[in-house]
């Protein structure tokens, strides 16, 4: 009978291991997912066979001890899992900023794309209402004032076209001289490829355009309206290739 006992208790803490092992096992694959484990859940799974079982008079002191060192050992690798969720997720944030600060340091750095000298593609914009004039050239150049824009031309009508403005992308009116249309110019990024600007006349808004270049920086793109100085209005699709 005693041989049979002693069979059964060893059987049945057998299998209390086995359970805290896989208990183990559960808290530590948990502990990985941040903010998926509760200390009153991992107390429960750690606890669910040994309060009752410690009252056992089949269990010695030397069984409870082993049985009080899985705990804590368990209790050690989840409060590490927990704190390393935290490290991670903390340098998982302050990369994500780094390469956010360092993509805005690089933008605002970048020369500006726009430099060179556009040809106005009449095959591929569009004027309403027409005619489109008969030729652009839009010169783009850096200077220590800011961009200098150059504009030539020659209108529908045959008229010369020739204006310049000397501007930065900061949303101020700077002057233009040359244009019947306009006398200042605003202009602002919105992105690395997309500027917006807005035209007075009188310190009255006259026009809108958005800029945009293409990823391979050879198309340039004015989406344009407002109101010439005869009063018309226009909505324009104007494309430029770079030369």
């Amino acid at each position: 009978m005693r041989d049979s006992r002693a069979l059964t208790d060893r059987a049945r803490r057998n299998r209390r291991h086995a359970r805290s092992y896989r208990s183990a096992i559960r808290i530590i694959s948990v502990a990985s997912r941040p903010g998926r484990i509760s200390p009153a859940w991992r107390r429960s799974i750690v606890e669910a066979d040994g309060p009752r079982a410690h009252t056992r008079r089949s269990i010695g002191v030397e069984d409870l001890s082993v049985h009080r060192s899985q705990t804590n050992y368990i209790e050690q690798i989840v409060s590490k899992g927990i704190t390393m969720n935290k490290i991670v997720r903390t340098l998982l944030v302050g990369t994500v900023l780094a390469v956010g600060g360092g993509a805005v340091a690089l933008a605002a750095g970048a020369p500006d794309s726009s430099v060179g000298t556009w040809t106005l593609n009449l095959a591929k914009s569009k004027f309403s209402p027409d005619p489109a004039p008969k030729s652009a050239t839009r010169t783009y150049a850096e200077s220590a004032q800011g961009t200098v824009l150059t504009v030539n031309g020659v209108a529908a009508d045959g008229l010369p076209i020739s204006w310049q403005a000397t501007f930065k992308y900061d949303g101020k009116d700077y002057p233009i001289t040359g244009s019947p249309n306009y006398d200042t110019l605003s202009s602002k990024r919105v992105n690395g490829s997309t500027v917006k600007s807005t035209q007075k006349k009188a310190g009255k808004v006259v026009g809108t355009t958005t800029r945009t270049i293409s990823a391979h920086g050879k198309v340039l793109t004015l989406s344009s309206k407002g109101i010439d100085a005869k009063g018309i209005r226009h909505d324009d699709v104007a494309v430029y290739d770079k030369q």
